[in-house]
């Protein structure tokens, strides 16, 4: 598990800018910016769901059905898993990174679980950037229940794992077509 952890800490010490951490203002900053960034794409998918009701695309009543986020989610979804299977493929096989993790003292396996325990970290990263303020707007024109917004950061802990999941799958076959 140690092992684990270094090579997962090492590798996202390498892909990641974490020099905000070192500073107090740095880090403040990135929250702030993290939060407006949040906000923002929750105010844009907002706006796109008020003019749909606006204009009563889906219903003349102004509401917006769960088809339509179900729709969306899949989309975003699908789009995930091919950006997972193409760089997972990429990741796990053939970057040049794999060598010299290959010689730590690790096995294959912990190298191989490393990197989906840091794609998974990104695709969680991906998914509250977008796919999150989707359905936080959603619930907003909705008017869902206070506890339907908490169901959802449960939720997509979970979700970000199917797109690494299917892809670390996929790969094997993808590596060799």
């Amino acid at each position: 598990m140690k092992a684990l952890k270094t090579l997962v800490m090492m590798q996202l010490k390498d892909k990641l800018d974490l020099s905000f951490v070192k500073s107090k203002r740095g880090l403040i900053f990135k929250i702030v910016l993290s939060v407006v960034k949040l906000v923002a794409v929750t105010a844009v998918f907002y706006l796109l769901f008020f003019v749909c009701n606006m204009l009563g695309v889906f219903y003349p009543s102004g509401y917006i059905p769960d088809t339509v986020a179900n729709v969306l989610f899949t989309v975003m979804q699908l789009m995930s898993v091919v950006t997972c299977i193409v760089g997972l493929t990429q990741a796990l096989y053939m970057t040049a990174d794999n060598r010299v993790l290959l010689t730590l003292p690790a096995s294959s396996a912990t190298v191989f679980f490393s990197k989906l325990i840091l794609y998974y970290v990104f695709e969680l990263k991906r998914n509250v950037t977008f796919t999150l303020p989707m359905f936080i707007a959603y619930g907003m024109i909705n008017g869902a229940v206070w506890y339907y917004y908490l169901w959802l950061i449960f939720c997509f802990a979970f979700i970000s794992m199917i797109p690494v999941v299917i892809g670390a799958l996929v790969s094997i076959p993808a590596l060799f077509v």
